[in-house]
Protein backbone atom coordinates (compact mmCIF):
# COMPACT_ATOMS: atom_id res chain seq x y z
CA UNK A 1 0.00 0.00 0.00
CA UNK A 2 0.91 3.50 -1.07
CA UNK A 3 1.89 5.55 2.39
CA UNK A 4 0.19 8.73 2.00
CA UNK A 5 1.54 12.18 2.96
CA UNK A 6 -0.31 14.35 5.58
CA UNK A 7 -1.36 16.54 2.70
CA UNK A 8 -2.80 13.52 1.06
CA UNK A 9 -4.91 12.49 4.55
CA UNK A 10 -6.02 15.95 5.21
CA UNK A 11 -7.62 15.97 1.72
CA UNK A 12 -9.40 12.61 1.81
CA UNK A 13 -11.03 13.86 5.22
CA UNK A 14 -12.35 16.98 3.07
CA UNK A 15 -13.60 14.85 0.67
CA UNK A 16 -16.15 12.34 2.87
CA UNK A 17 -16.38 14.66 5.36
CA UNK A 18 -20.53 15.48 5.73
CA UNK A 19 -20.00 18.21 7.83
CA UNK A 20 -22.05 21.69 6.69
CA UNK A 21 -18.51 23.17 8.51
CA UNK A 22 -17.21 22.55 4.97
CA UNK A 23 -18.63 25.16 2.27
CA UNK A 24 -16.51 24.18 -0.51
CA UNK A 25 -13.51 22.13 -1.29
CA UNK A 26 -10.87 22.73 -3.43
CA UNK A 27 -10.18 19.75 -5.32
CA UNK A 28 -7.99 21.23 -8.16
CA UNK A 29 -4.94 21.10 -5.01
CA UNK A 30 -4.26 17.55 -5.52
CA UNK A 31 -2.74 18.03 -8.36
CA UNK A 32 -0.14 19.79 -6.34
CA UNK A 33 0.84 17.10 -3.41
CA UNK A 34 3.24 15.14 -5.79
CA UNK A 35 5.06 17.90 -6.33
CA UNK A 36 5.34 19.56 -2.82
CA UNK A 37 5.88 16.10 -1.42
CA UNK A 38 9.74 16.82 -2.61
CA UNK A 39 10.04 19.83 -1.20
CA UNK A 40 11.98 19.87 2.09
CA UNK A 41 9.76 22.64 3.57
CA UNK A 42 6.48 22.75 5.24
CA UNK A 43 3.47 23.33 3.74
CA UNK A 44 0.01 23.76 5.66
CA UNK A 45 -3.59 23.26 4.18
CA UNK A 46 -5.76 26.33 4.84
CA UNK A 47 -9.42 27.02 5.30
CA UNK A 48 -10.92 30.67 5.13
CA UNK A 49 -14.13 31.61 6.42
CA UNK A 50 -16.88 32.27 4.21
CA UNK A 51 -17.27 35.77 4.06
CA UNK A 52 -16.82 38.86 1.75
CA UNK A 53 -14.57 40.98 4.39
CA UNK A 54 -12.05 38.25 3.73
CA UNK A 55 -10.34 39.83 0.36
CA UNK A 56 -9.33 37.92 -2.23
CA UNK A 57 -5.78 40.04 -2.29
CA UNK A 58 -5.12 38.61 1.39
CA UNK A 59 -5.79 35.45 0.63
CA UNK A 60 -3.32 35.34 -2.75
CA UNK A 61 -0.60 36.95 -0.34
CA UNK A 62 -0.95 33.92 2.29
CA UNK A 63 -0.82 31.82 -0.08
CA UNK A 64 1.65 33.37 -2.69
CA UNK A 65 4.75 30.65 -1.84
CA UNK A 66 2.43 27.43 -1.15
CA UNK A 67 4.03 27.68 2.46
CA UNK A 68 -0.07 27.59 2.60
CA UNK A 69 -2.63 25.82 0.40
CA UNK A 70 -5.66 27.27 0.22
CA UNK A 71 -7.75 23.66 0.68
CA UNK A 72 -11.32 24.84 1.98
CA UNK A 73 -13.82 27.60 2.22
CA UNK A 74 -15.57 27.43 5.59
CA UNK A 75 -18.83 27.71 7.18
CA UNK A 76 -19.64 31.07 8.96
CA UNK A 77 -22.08 31.38 11.35
CA UNK A 78 -25.29 32.73 9.83
CA UNK A 79 -25.67 36.64 9.91
CA UNK A 80 -22.48 36.98 11.58
CA UNK A 81 -24.24 35.53 14.98
CA UNK A 82 -21.79 34.81 18.03
CA UNK A 83 -23.77 30.80 17.87
CA UNK A 84 -24.09 28.87 15.12
CA UNK A 85 -27.05 26.16 15.67
CA UNK A 86 -26.23 24.28 12.45
CA UNK A 87 -23.03 22.80 13.98
CA UNK A 88 -22.05 20.90 17.05
CA UNK A 89 -18.87 21.36 18.67
CA UNK A 90 -17.28 17.64 18.88
CA UNK A 91 -15.36 18.71 21.95
CA UNK A 92 -17.82 20.01 23.89
CA UNK A 93 -21.14 18.46 22.54
CA UNK A 94 -22.79 21.74 22.26
CA UNK A 95 -23.50 24.08 19.89
CA UNK A 96 -20.87 25.53 18.02
CA UNK A 97 -19.24 29.23 19.16
CA UNK A 98 -19.16 31.27 15.72
CA UNK A 99 -19.12 33.18 13.86
CA UNK A 100 -15.90 31.96 12.38
CA UNK A 101 -17.33 28.52 13.73
CA UNK A 102 -16.80 26.10 10.93
CA UNK A 103 -12.87 26.94 10.71
CA UNK A 104 -12.11 25.00 13.71
CA UNK A 105 -14.16 22.25 13.30
CA UNK A 106 -12.15 21.55 9.87
CA UNK A 107 -8.95 21.73 12.21
CA UNK A 108 -10.48 19.53 14.71
CA UNK A 109 -11.72 17.14 12.10
CA UNK A 110 -8.52 17.24 10.56
CA UNK A 111 -9.05 18.66 7.31
CA UNK A 112 -6.74 22.12 7.58
CA UNK A 113 -4.20 23.13 9.47
CA UNK A 114 -5.02 26.69 9.73
CA UNK A 115 -8.35 28.66 9.91
CA UNK A 116 -8.60 32.42 8.66
CA UNK A 117 -11.73 33.83 10.39
CA UNK A 118 -12.89 37.72 11.21
CA UNK A 119 -13.83 39.10 14.74
CA UNK A 120 -16.31 41.35 15.19
CA UNK A 121 -17.28 40.83 19.00
CA UNK A 122 -15.65 37.66 19.55
CA UNK A 123 -15.66 35.50 16.52
CA UNK A 124 -12.33 34.40 16.37
CA UNK A 125 -11.34 34.00 19.79
CA UNK A 126 -14.35 32.61 20.95
CA UNK A 127 -14.87 29.22 18.95
CA UNK A 128 -11.05 28.80 19.53
CA UNK A 129 -11.28 29.10 23.46
CA UNK A 130 -14.44 26.57 23.00
CA UNK A 131 -12.65 24.15 20.55
CA UNK A 132 -8.78 23.98 22.48
CA UNK A 133 -7.17 25.63 19.86
CA UNK A 134 -4.96 28.55 19.69
CA UNK A 135 -6.03 32.10 18.14
CA UNK A 136 -4.30 35.34 16.98
CA UNK A 137 -6.21 38.14 16.01
CA UNK A 138 -4.79 41.13 14.71
CA UNK A 139 -6.63 43.98 13.99
CA UNK A 140 -4.08 45.64 16.31
CA UNK A 141 -1.33 44.93 13.93
CA UNK A 142 -3.55 46.63 10.93
CA UNK A 143 -4.93 43.34 9.73
CA UNK A 144 -8.56 43.93 9.18
CA UNK A 145 -11.43 43.04 7.20
CA UNK A 146 -12.86 45.24 3.81
CA UNK A 147 -15.37 47.35 5.41
CA UNK A 148 -17.24 48.63 8.37
CA UNK A 149 -20.69 46.97 9.47
CA UNK A 150 -23.04 46.29 12.39
CA UNK A 151 -22.78 44.40 15.43
CA UNK A 152 -25.12 42.73 16.44
CA UNK A 153 -25.99 44.68 19.59
CA UNK A 154 -25.81 48.16 17.26
CA UNK A 155 -22.10 48.87 17.57
CA UNK A 156 -20.30 49.91 14.55
CA UNK A 157 -16.96 47.87 14.03
CA UNK A 158 -14.55 47.02 11.07
CA UNK A 159 -13.80 43.77 12.19
CA UNK A 160 -10.69 41.93 12.62
CA UNK A 161 -9.00 38.75 10.80
CA UNK A 162 -6.79 36.52 12.84
CA UNK A 163 -5.74 33.17 12.90
CA UNK A 164 -7.27 29.41 14.23
CA UNK A 165 -4.62 26.69 14.46
CA UNK A 166 -3.80 23.57 16.56
CA UNK A 167 -0.38 25.03 16.65
CA UNK A 168 0.69 29.02 17.61
CA UNK A 169 3.80 28.59 15.70
CA UNK A 170 1.44 28.08 12.65
CA UNK A 171 -0.48 31.40 13.48
CA UNK A 172 2.55 33.45 13.76
CA UNK A 173 3.56 32.21 10.90
CA UNK A 174 0.62 33.38 8.93
CA UNK A 175 0.49 36.55 10.34
CA UNK A 176 3.96 37.35 9.35
CA UNK A 177 3.38 36.59 5.34
CA UNK A 178 0.93 39.93 5.25
CA UNK A 179 3.63 41.88 7.15
CA UNK A 180 6.01 44.15 5.27
CA UNK A 181 9.72 43.85 5.67
CA UNK A 182 9.48 47.15 7.72
CA UNK A 183 7.06 45.96 9.72
CA UNK A 184 8.39 42.86 10.35
CA UNK A 185 11.88 44.56 11.22
CA UNK A 186 10.09 45.69 14.40
CA UNK A 187 9.93 42.44 16.05
CA UNK A 188 13.37 42.02 16.84
CA UNK A 189 12.92 46.02 18.51
CA UNK A 190 9.85 44.30 20.60
CA UNK A 191 11.47 43.28 23.63
CA UNK A 192 9.73 42.47 26.70
CA UNK A 193 11.47 44.76 28.88
CA UNK A 194 9.57 47.00 30.80
CA UNK A 195 6.47 45.64 30.28
CA UNK A 196 3.08 46.43 32.39
CA UNK A 197 0.45 43.58 32.96
CA UNK A 198 -2.60 44.36 34.11
CA UNK A 199 -4.47 41.14 35.24
CA UNK A 200 -7.61 40.29 37.40
CA UNK A 201 -8.89 40.99 41.00
CA UNK A 202 -9.92 38.43 42.88
CA UNK A 203 -13.09 37.88 43.40
CA UNK A 204 -14.52 40.49 40.45
CA UNK A 205 -15.35 37.25 38.02
CA UNK A 206 -16.05 33.80 39.24
CA UNK A 207 -16.38 32.09 36.00
CA UNK A 208 -19.25 29.49 34.86
CA UNK A 209 -17.73 26.76 36.68
CA UNK A 210 -17.32 28.29 40.09
CA UNK A 211 -13.57 29.42 39.89
CA UNK A 212 -12.15 32.61 40.33
CA UNK A 213 -10.52 33.99 37.32
CA UNK A 214 -7.67 35.78 39.26
CA UNK A 215 -7.08 32.18 40.77
CA UNK A 216 -6.29 31.06 36.95
CA UNK A 217 -4.28 33.30 35.98
CA UNK A 218 -2.36 33.09 39.10
CA UNK A 219 -0.92 29.69 38.14
CA UNK A 220 1.33 32.15 35.37
CA UNK A 221 2.53 34.80 37.44
CA UNK A 222 5.50 33.52 37.74
CA UNK A 223 6.26 34.03 34.71
CA UNK A 224 5.55 37.46 34.70
CA UNK A 225 7.91 37.94 38.07
CA UNK A 226 9.98 40.39 35.62
CA UNK A 227 7.55 42.30 34.57
CA UNK A 228 4.77 45.29 36.59
CA UNK A 229 1.93 43.47 37.66
CA UNK A 230 -0.89 45.58 38.37
CA UNK A 231 -4.56 44.71 39.33
CA UNK A 232 -7.54 45.26 37.44
CA UNK A 233 -11.81 44.97 38.41
CA UNK A 234 -13.46 43.49 35.91
CA UNK A 235 -17.09 43.22 37.54
CA UNK A 236 -19.57 43.14 34.75
CA UNK A 237 -17.30 42.63 32.22
CA UNK A 238 -19.82 39.92 30.70
CA UNK A 239 -21.51 43.23 28.96
CA UNK A 240 -19.73 44.33 26.00
CA UNK A 241 -20.38 47.73 26.33
CA UNK A 242 -18.57 47.38 30.14
CA UNK A 243 -15.84 45.31 28.86
CA UNK A 244 -14.80 48.10 25.99
CA UNK A 245 -14.76 50.30 29.06
CA UNK A 246 -12.79 48.23 30.94
CA UNK A 247 -10.17 47.97 28.58
CA UNK A 248 -9.69 51.06 27.27
CA UNK A 249 -9.53 52.43 30.98
CA UNK A 250 -6.68 50.16 32.00
CA UNK A 251 -4.62 50.07 28.81
CA UNK A 252 -5.10 54.50 29.33
CA UNK A 253 -3.47 53.67 32.98
CA UNK A 254 -0.33 52.70 31.39
CA UNK A 255 -0.97 49.06 30.93
CA UNK A 256 0.28 47.68 27.55
CA UNK A 257 -1.31 44.21 27.97
CA UNK A 258 -4.40 42.48 29.68
CA UNK A 259 -4.66 39.01 30.92
CA UNK A 260 -7.78 37.44 31.90
CA UNK A 261 -8.66 33.11 31.69
CA UNK A 262 -12.40 33.29 30.09
CA UNK A 263 -14.68 30.37 29.83
CA UNK A 264 -15.93 27.47 29.65
CA UNK A 265 -17.34 29.31 26.94
CA UNK A 266 -21.07 28.24 26.02
CA UNK A 267 -20.80 25.61 27.88
CA UNK A 268 -23.10 26.38 30.63
CA UNK A 269 -25.29 28.96 28.78
CA UNK A 270 -24.71 30.65 25.35
CA UNK A 271 -23.39 34.05 24.62
CA UNK A 272 -25.50 35.35 21.95
CA UNK A 273 -26.64 38.89 21.42
CA UNK A 274 -29.82 37.46 19.76
CA UNK A 275 -31.00 35.10 21.63
CA UNK A 276 -29.67 37.80 25.03
CA UNK A 277 -32.03 40.53 23.75
CA UNK A 278 -34.76 38.81 24.97
CA UNK A 279 -35.43 39.08 29.25
CA UNK A 280 -35.39 35.46 29.63
CA UNK A 281 -31.91 34.99 28.03
CA UNK A 282 -30.18 37.40 29.23
CA UNK A 283 -29.10 34.73 32.79
CA UNK A 284 -27.60 32.27 30.20
CA UNK A 285 -25.59 35.24 28.40
CA UNK A 286 -23.69 35.97 31.80
CA UNK A 287 -22.83 32.28 31.76
CA UNK A 288 -21.72 31.94 28.59
CA UNK A 289 -18.10 31.98 29.81
CA UNK A 290 -17.03 35.16 27.64
CA UNK A 291 -15.51 38.81 28.85
CA UNK A 292 -13.16 40.96 27.34
CA UNK A 293 -12.82 38.36 24.25
CA UNK A 294 -16.23 40.08 23.15
CA UNK A 295 -14.88 43.32 22.67
CA UNK A 296 -11.13 42.60 21.79
CA UNK A 297 -11.54 43.96 18.31
CA UNK A 298 -13.71 46.83 18.81
CA UNK A 299 -10.92 48.51 20.77
CA UNK A 300 -8.58 47.39 17.69
CA UNK A 301 -6.47 45.33 20.24
CA UNK A 302 -3.89 42.76 19.03
CA UNK A 303 -5.77 39.29 20.81
CA UNK A 304 -4.42 36.05 21.68
CA UNK A 305 -6.16 32.88 22.80
CA UNK A 306 -3.97 30.52 24.41
CA UNK A 307 -6.00 26.83 25.33
CA UNK A 308 -5.96 25.20 28.88
CA UNK A 309 -6.16 22.15 30.29
CA UNK A 310 -9.71 22.96 31.39
CA UNK A 311 -12.37 22.48 28.66
CA UNK A 312 -13.39 25.60 26.91
CA UNK A 313 -11.30 27.45 29.14
CA UNK A 314 -8.92 29.93 27.58
CA UNK A 315 -6.16 32.36 28.58
CA UNK A 316 -6.56 35.90 26.81
CA UNK A 317 -4.41 38.14 26.21
CA UNK A 318 -4.75 41.23 25.04
CA UNK A 319 -2.36 44.09 23.73
CA UNK A 320 -2.54 47.68 22.81
CA UNK A 321 -2.82 49.12 19.00
CA UNK A 322 0.33 49.08 17.56
CA UNK A 323 2.66 46.75 15.59
CA UNK A 324 5.20 46.63 18.12
CA UNK A 325 2.47 46.07 21.18
CA UNK A 326 1.30 43.00 18.91
CA UNK A 327 4.67 41.48 18.75
CA UNK A 328 5.30 41.88 22.30
CA UNK A 329 2.12 40.13 23.28
CA UNK A 330 3.25 37.34 20.60
CA UNK A 331 6.44 36.87 22.37
CA UNK A 332 4.60 36.79 25.44
CA UNK A 333 2.34 34.42 24.47
CA UNK A 334 4.74 31.98 23.00
CA UNK A 335 6.48 32.21 26.92
CA UNK A 336 2.76 31.54 28.65
CA UNK A 337 1.66 28.68 26.75
CA UNK A 338 4.79 26.04 27.91
CA UNK A 339 2.65 26.12 31.05
CA UNK A 340 -0.57 24.28 29.53
CA UNK A 341 -0.47 20.89 27.86
CA UNK A 342 -4.21 19.42 26.70
CA UNK A 343 -5.20 16.44 27.88
CA UNK A 344 -3.39 13.42 25.90
CA UNK A 345 -6.74 11.71 24.33
CA UNK A 346 -7.91 15.15 23.03
CA UNK A 347 -4.80 15.07 21.20
CA UNK A 348 -4.95 11.94 19.90
CA UNK A 349 -8.34 11.65 18.90
CA UNK A 350 -8.47 15.07 17.13
CA UNK A 351 -4.96 16.41 16.29
CA UNK A 352 -3.96 12.69 15.26
CA UNK A 353 -6.85 11.03 14.50
CA UNK A 354 -6.55 11.74 10.50
CA UNK A 355 -3.56 9.60 10.27
CA UNK A 356 -6.26 6.88 10.38
CA UNK A 357 -7.44 7.66 6.82
CA UNK A 358 -4.86 5.51 5.10
CA UNK A 359 -7.28 2.67 6.82
CA UNK A 360 -10.58 3.74 4.65
CA UNK A 361 -11.24 2.71 1.62
CA UNK A 362 -10.89 6.09 0.46
CA UNK A 363 -7.40 6.10 1.62
CA UNK A 364 -4.23 4.82 -0.33
CA UNK A 365 -5.21 4.83 -3.90
CA UNK A 366 -8.54 3.91 -4.10
CA UNK A 367 -10.11 7.64 -5.01
CA UNK A 368 -7.80 7.79 -8.34
CA UNK A 369 -8.48 4.33 -9.16
CA UNK A 370 -12.62 4.65 -9.00
CA UNK A 371 -13.28 8.11 -8.38
CA UNK A 372 -11.08 10.95 -10.12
Amino acid sequence: MKKMSDLEKKYINALHSSSKAVVYHNHKIKDKFKKLSKSKNDNYLLGVKNTSQISKELVDKLTEDQTFLLHTIDKMARGGRAVDPELINPLTMRIMTGSSSGGCLNILEGINDLALGTDGGGSVLAPAAATSLYSLMAKGMGIQGNCSRISTDNLEFRPGIGFISHDFKICTLALKKLLSEKELALAEKSNLDELTVALPETETVILPHGEDMAALTAEIEVELSDYQVNRIKLAGSEKRKKAIEIIKKTFNEGNEIIITAEGPIDYYGYGDSVAGSFKIADFSQKKSGKYLMRAANLVNATAISIPTDRLGVALILLARPGIKSGFKVIKLAEKLAKNYKRPELFTRYFLENYRKSENNFLGADNFDQYFK
